[in-house]
């Protein structure tokens, strides 16, 4: 029962077997709704009126239509619960709101477009809100998608949050205006994720997964993420960075590529190269048998200076498949700065490759299997040559001798060092050695 004194709000209710719905709301809840009921489509406003009644398409963007002209304040699109063929792009204006948490959105056969983009695309449009939904690109029936299933062209202050982004033929989202909010986004099965360009945005607990290019592409500026999960068992790359300046990933996880993890490279020669990119305390693994083959590393830095990652663990355990390097960085590349970051598990020809100029690398820990092993002293030597393959100098390497012998170690390089005594030994010695950073 409608109580006249307070101030009305959407319900339905169920008497019996049938579905009673009516649809009344405070201003603030929502300006426009759209449901469907019976196998048809309507849009009404706050107050009850009807908007259309038509196509799902028609509905969504006659409700946004419907929203006061050349406002500066936000305003509500609600899409109630229920499955939405969209065949043609819904057009936001500024200043809009677009609610859909129980909805489901599906791209139509053959439409081959953007499903939501922004109206203006000259100038941009500011403060749009997508919150909740599922958005599914239908990729079987759309395999010409342009630009990405959301496409928001320049604009300002736009926010995406607790979507699910699936199954498109292009990217997911794509952006290249300031400061994009993304939070809780799913971005699933698509032939790429996030293609982010712009500045300024922030991407916080995000999930991406199963995107067969790439999860991250990224040419933006200082933009931060932090906490998302890059899974991409499908992916060629989890992320690649091009041409990206200032931007700060924390506590990431970048999980399962077939090719690099992450990849910083130069797409656009006459833009700076990928700089000031900072890395802290991420894990970097690969956890399956994914690599395409052993060419391929987990981190590495084609091109890109005063990069800084500090405090990552970089692991990979993999028992085929294993990848090239753990971390590589190109002489085309540098300086660059690695502090304190830990190396596990195994790798291809040797955990680093380091070659960037005027870089500094203080690992923290490398914990590897190719890094420890027993060497023999034969009966009359004073030394042994020892190959660890680590790709670059231990700080510190133990020695246990199989016997009463003293022993210690010289000439460290970036592949071997020698093991010494200073009596030769009147029967074979085995020497454990463990080398570490």
């Amino acid at each position: 029962k409608k109580n006249k004194n307070l101030p009305t709000v959407d319900y339905m209710v169920r008497i019996k077997d049938r579905i009673v719905s009516r649809y009344y709301a405070t201003p603030r809840q929502y300006d426009v709704v759209v449901y469907t009921e019976s196998g048809h489509y309507y849009a009404k406003d706050r107050r009850g009126n009807l908007i259309c009644v038509d196509s799902p398409t028609a509905c969504i963007q006659e409700a946004v239509d419907a929203l006061t002209p050349n406002r500066s304040w936000i305003e509500t699109v609600l899409i109630r619960s229920g499955n939405y063929i969209i065949n043609d792009t819904i057009m936001l204006d500024s200043f809009t709101r677009l609610v859909a948490h129980d909805a489901y959105l599906k791209l139509g056969n053959g439409v081959n477009k953007a499903m939501i983009t922004n109206r203006n695309q000259i100038n941009g449009n500011t403060y749009i809100i997508i919150e909740g939904g599922t958005y599914d690109g239908n990729y079987q029936e759309n395999p010409s998608i342009p630009t990405a299933l959301i496409n928001f062209v320049k604009g300002s202050i736009i926010t995406i949050t607790d979507t699910t982004i699936k199954n498109t033929y292009n990217f997911a989202l794509k952006y290249n205006g300031g400061t994009l909010r993304a939070f809780r986004n799913w971005f699933l099965n698509n032939y790429a994720g996030v293609n982010l360009g712009g500045a300024d945005h922030l991407f916080m607990h995000n999930y991406y997964s199963n995107n067969w290019s790439v999860d991250l592409l990224l040419s933006s500026g200082a933009s931060s993420f932090l906490g998302d999960y890059f899974g991409s068992n499908a992916a060629n790359n989890v992320m690649v960075i091009e041409n990206a300046t200032y931007n700060k990933f924390v506590g990431c996880v970048f999980s399962d590529a077939s090719r690099e993890n992450i990849l910083m490279r130069v797409n656009n020669t006459s833009l700076p190269v990928p700089r000031f990119n900072l890395f802290v305390g991420n894990l970097i693994a690969q956890w399956l048998n994914k690599k395409d083959n052993n060419t391929y590393s987990m981190v590495k830095i084609s091109y890109g200076t005063y990069n800084a990652f500090i405090g990552n663990m970089i692991a990979s355990y993999p028992s085929t498949n294993i990848p090239m390097y753990i971390l590589e960085e190109l002489s085309t590349a540098g300086p660059n700065y690695f502090i304190d970051n830990t190396l596990v598990g195994k790798y291809g020809t040797a955990p680093v490759n380091l070659s960037g100029v005027n870089s500094v690398y203080k690992f923290r820990g490398l914990i590897l299997s190719e890094n420890s092993g027993v060497a023999v002293l034969s009966v009359g030597s004073t030394r042994v040559t020892v190959n660890h393959n680590m790709g670059i100098k231990p700080n510190k390497i133990l020695l246990t001798p199989g016997a009463n012998i003293r022993v210690w170690y010289e000439n460290v390089t970036n592949t071997s060092f020698d093991i010494v005594t200073d009596t030769a030994p009147t029967s074979d010695v085995y020497i454990s050695w463990r080398a570490e950073l």
